[in-house]
């Protein structure tokens, strides 16, 4: 992916566990807009994860806060903001997974 490309910098913010499978919601830094790999997203660009993850950003002055253990060492949380892929490894690795 070139660098400074649109789809650099969506990251994924928050999995969702469902009986359909596991679904990824992205947000991009600074923006509200979020999407979902959900299949419901894919057909109204809309679903139950994107509108969890608004509701959330609404009720923290736009800001998603992202649920991870205290003891996380401080390299991996500075590894994370070096790209979207280290991203979503921290959040695969640390962040609370959510069930709706």
């Amino acid at each position: 992916m070139k660098k400074g490309s649109n789809l650099e910098t969506w990251r994924t913010v928050q999995l969702f566990l469902s009986t359909t499978g596991v679904y990824e919601v992205q947000l991009r830094p600074g923006d509200t807009t979020a999407r979902c790999n959900c299949p419901s997203y894919q057909v109204r660009s809309k679903c139950k994860h994107t509108a969890f993850i608004q509701q959330r950003m609404l009720e923290n002055s736009g800001q998603y806060a992202i649920l991870v253990p205290e003891d996380v060492p401080e390299e991996e949380t500075a590894k994370a903001s070096e790209s979207a892929e280290a991203f979503r490894t921290f959040i695969l690795k640390y962040a609370r997974v959510e069930v709706l």
